[in-house]
């Protein structure tokens, strides 16, 4: 019985350890404004010459309005023969077209069209 006790009394103070490590979200408990709400590309059309690049800014906005600041939104292509990105946003021009590049962040989606032009 008393070893059963020291077990729970370990896995009690690891849990109040580990809720004290986010004061932001304790037990997981979140406000609107850390709860994604969508994924803004800006600009959300552009032109890139090719051979050249052009950035795009990606904000994580809450459900409450604000920006939110962690999480890592993975960005991919549609046509990786046309353009690619960097984890940046930095976008170079392959080929002459158009396509998109999409943001992807729990469950969430954004993008901006990019025209390839020569």
């Amino acid at each position: 019985m008393n070893r059963r006790l020291g077990t729970f009394m370990a896995g009690a103070v690891l849990l109040a350890a580990v809720a004290a490590c986010d004061p932001i979200a304790p037990l997981g408990v979140l406000t609107d404004e850390q709860l994604l709400e969508h994924i803004v590309f800006t600009p959300d059309s552009t032109d890139v010459h090719v051979g050249d690049s052009v950035q795009v800014t990606i904000k994580k906005v809450g459900k409450g309005g604000g920006t939110i600041s962690s999480g890592t939104v993975v960005l991919t292509v549609g046509n990786p023969l046309l353009v690619s990105v960097s984890s940046g946003g930095y976008v170079k021009g392959l080929r002459v077209g158009t396509t998109e590049v999409l943001g992807t962040l729990s469950g969430r989606r954004g993008s901006a069209i990019i025209r390839v032009i020569p």
